[in-house]
């Protein structure tokens, strides 16, 4: 029997075996149980076949396409290379973005200029995305139109993207609307991942405010990443007003472990007497015993207190 027949086969045994799934649309679930069979068996030209095939829903398509061509690296063969030109002008959107994947993956600059166009002009974000990052290795001044037509979507995924490549570029690269751009995203009223994102550009060119990092980091509904984005840069950059009141109010809160140990590693030779009874009380709190944990029971005994981890729990007392 041929490998083809046998895929068939398998996917006639899976439809019998899985009589829950038929409530799922027929097509999808015969593409997906098709898509199985051929990858299991290894069989390129089913998978071809099947991401091919404009009847099979997008999200199957896409992932035949990537079962396909995963493995490829480049220079690729033309008859590769041509199959992801159809792939990167195909009308699902799923499969565009396996075809921009595989270009990024396959390291393929033939290609560059298409998956460019894809992060300039897709109407569906997920492709942008896909785009940008397939190229964001290749980042150069070329790229601006591009990152720039990126930019300008109300998409913030997209946005977070853009960024990350944008920081690949050096200062004197950019243009003033990018600068711009990346300091509006940097404001507290856009979420959390291109806020995070824009910190780092902003900081990677050393144009990151004091204000920009004062605001990420007390901010209490910032993310524990966009906090920890803000710290790094303060350590580094200009002194940011109140910090260590900041970092205080970290400890104090108790609700990261993280961010109170990130804030107690850079306190803890600060003469300030209000450092050790701000970790007296987030030690107290805390029912876990580890190297963070046993690290503030000893600068708290080197202060005068008795600290001991007893039944699930640390015990703390001033002397």
């Amino acid at each position: 029997m041929s490998r083809a027949g046998t895929w068939v086969l398998a996917a006639v045994g899976l439809i019998l075996a899985a009589p829950t799934a038929r409530a799922a649309g027929e097509a999808e679930l015969v593409g997906e149980l098709t898509l199985r069979a051929a990858s299991a068996a290894g069989d390129v030209a089913a998978l071809e076949a099947l991401w091919r095939d404009r009847s099979v829903p997008g999200a199957v398509r896409g992932r035949a396409l990537w079962a396909q061509v995963r493995g490829a690296r480049g220079p690729l063969a033309p008859e590769v290379r041509e199959l992801l030109v159809a792939a990167l002008d195909d009308a699902a959107p799923e499969v565009r973005r396996a075809g921009a994947r595989a270009v990024g993956r396959a390291g393929e600059r033939v290609l560059e200029g298409r998956v460019l166009t894809l992060a300039a002009e897709d109407p569906d974000p997920r492709v942008r995305v896909e785009a940008l990052e397939a190229v964001l290795p290749w980042t150069r001044p070329g790229h601006r139109y591009a990152l720039g037509q990126a930019l300008g979507t109300p998409w913030p995924e997209v946005h977070a993207q853009v960024l990350r490549n944008l920081a690949r570029l050096s200062p004197r690269e950019l243009v003033p609307e990018f600068l711009a751009r990346a300091r509006s995203l940097a404001e507290a009223t856009n979420p959390p991942e291109v806020r995070t994102r824009a910190l780092e550009a902003l900081g990677t060119w050393g144009q990151v405010t004091e204000e920009e990092v004062r605001s990420a980091l007390a901010d209490p509904a910032s993310p524990v990443l966009l906090r920890l984005e803000a710290l790094r840069w303060s350590d580094t950059g200009p002194a940011v007003a109140g910090r260590d009141g900041v970092l205080l109010d970290w400890i104090r809160d108790g609700s990261s472990p993280r961010l109170a140990w990130e804030a107690f590693r850079r306190l803890r030779t600060v003469a300030d007497p209000a450092v050790a009874p701000a970790v007296a009380r987030h030690l107290g709190d805390t029912p876990v015993e580890n190297a963070a944990t046993a690290a503030m029971a000893g600068f708290l005994r080197e202060k005068g207190y008795r600290v001991e981890f007893r039944a699930g729990a640390w015990r703390v007392s001033a002397r």
